[in-house]
């Protein structure tokens, strides 16, 4: 009888307990570990966080480096348009004043110039067109050091220029001479001038 009253005095006392709102205090040991394992996951979460970072990163650096050219034509286009300089104006002969010297020395020759389009925006020209002789004349190639390269049938007798002007003097900043593959989208994207200096938007 004694132990039936221990027990139905038990039951009743947990059941207060519970209408109470009462729960069970943890212990030390449980405690402890809340904390260990909350540091646990915050650690997990940190590095997930910059692993994604890292991935994000990745991807935007792709994405800078895996533009085609009609994509490196649109941003650029952005920039200040070009201008065409035409016979009379002062600047055109000041532009090719500072191409000359240049090109004479690449030809060991003194030149002129047969100009297809010269145009200027802000700071910068594009030049592109053929070095004749004072004359008029062709200049012959094969008398240069791009005569292994006529023979080789990989040589155009055009030049292209990009200049800028500094303290109020042109300057050569790129110059190619003969090359078949077109150098104009590579210098337009590595000095970040705009795009229809070389070429104009339709």
């Amino acid at each position: 009888m004694e132990s039936l009253l221990r027990v139905v005095a038990g039951a009743l006392l947990v059941g207060l307990l519970v209408v109470a709102g009462c729960t069970p205090r943890p212990s030390a040991a449980a405690l402890q570990a809340v904390p260990a394992r909350s540091a646990a996951a915050a650690t997990a979460s940190v590095s997930a966080t910059a692993t994604d970072t890292s991935t994000a990163s990745d991807s935007v650096q792709a994405s800078d480096s895996d533009l085609d050219g009609g994509q490196i034509r649109d941003r650029l286009t952005r920039l200040p348009k070009g201008e065409a300089v035409k016979l009379g104006d002062p600047r055109r002969a000041q532009i090719l004043d500072a191409l000359r010297p240049v090109v004479e020395r690449d030809l060991k020759q003194p030149v002129q110039f047969e100009v297809s389009t010269l145009r200027l925006a802000a700071e910068w020209a594009a030049f592109s067109g053929k070095p004749v002789t004072p004359g008029g004349g062709r200049i012959d190639y094969k008398k240069t050091h791009y005569a292994s390269r006529i023979r080789d049938g990989v040589f155009d007798e055009g030049v292209l220029a990009l200049l800028q002007q500094r303290n109020g003097s042109w300057h050569v900043v790129e110059y190619d001479c003969g090359s078949t593959d077109y150098p104009g989208d590579a210098w337009l994207w590595d000095h970040k001038v705009p795009a229809d200096l070389f070429w104009q938007p339709s």
